[in-house]
């Protein structure tokens, strides 16, 4: 069995069911606030889903990559500028899909 599989048993049901109820509730509460009528339109499902293509990365990459692998090594000095270059490339994600 390779590293990555290792690493993806290892966290537990619970953290995939938590992170699939929170990005179901905000995918729900951003396509109503994206919503022009009173009805989610398609057009509401599509900002939404863009929208969340950057967050989604972004809060991945910094959960199952950056925060094992740097932060909880002690590594500080080399977490903090990777994060806010993940930040940065997420911002500008946003703004492509925008």
């Amino acid at each position: 069995m390779n590293r990555k599989q290792r690493s993806t048993q290892q966290i537990p049901a619970r953290r995939w069911i938590e992170y699939l109820l929170f990005w179901s509730v905000s995918f729900l509460f951003l396509a109503r606030y994206f919503a022009s009528g009173e009805s989610i339109g398609s057009i509401d499902l599509i900002y939404t889903l863009l929208f969340h293509v950057s967050i989604v990365f972004g809060v991945v990459v910094n959960s199952f990559l950056l925060i094992p692998r740097l932060l909880a090594r002690g590594r500080t000095y080399l977490y903090i500028p990777l994060l806010l270059l993940l930040l940065e490339g997420c911002v500008r994600l946003n703004q492509f899909t925008f």
